[in-house]
């Protein structure tokens, strides 16, 4: 009787055992820690050309280039989903707005892995705002395996 009780108690308790752990997690295998996404912006170029009009007349032409530079540490990876940037000048009334989707870039980020977006605006502006205060936001979308959506952003400038 002995040997019956201890057999039923082992059950009890394995079966308990299993209940919380398939409570703690998706059904699929246990919770495994979101990865860290690090976002920069580098190789950041305002390049000024003659209007379209020639040389010292207005408006003249200003041509911005980054790169937007994202790595992944940890956790399962991530899906990267848009990158935008925006740009603006305080003596300027307009706003430069650039958005890159994921089939730019194939959208998915491993583990330890890095990706570089190349982004570009340009416009006609008067000679002015060369050089001039332009201030940028680039802010990124990024989906997690675990369905958390997160955006991360940071803020330069080109002077």
């Amino acid at each position: 009787m002995r040997h019956l009780r201890v057999s039923v108690q082992f059950r009890t308790a394995a079966a308990l055992l299993a209940l919380i752990w398939l409570t703690g997690c998706d059904g699929d295998s246990p919770a495994q820690p979101d990865s860290l996404v690090t976002l920069a912006v580098t190789s950041g170029k305002e390049m000024p050309f003659h209007g379209p009009a020639g040389p010292g007349t207005e408006p003249m032409s200003i041509t911005f280039q980054w790169t937007v530079a994202l790595t992944v540490a940890g956790g399962p990876g991530v899906t990267v989903r848009a990158i935008r940037t925006e740009l603006r000048e305080p003596n300027y009334a307009g706003r430069l707005s650039v958005a890159t989707g994921p089939e730019a870039f194939n959208g998915r980020i491993s583990p330890g892995g890095i990706l570089l977006v190349p982004q570009s605006s340009s416009g006609l502006f008067s000679s002015a705002l060369y050089p001039g205060q332009w201030e940028a936001n680039a802010s990124v979308d990024v989906l997690h395996p675990n369905g958390k959506a997160e955006t991360l952003q940071t803020a330069f400038s080109f002077r």
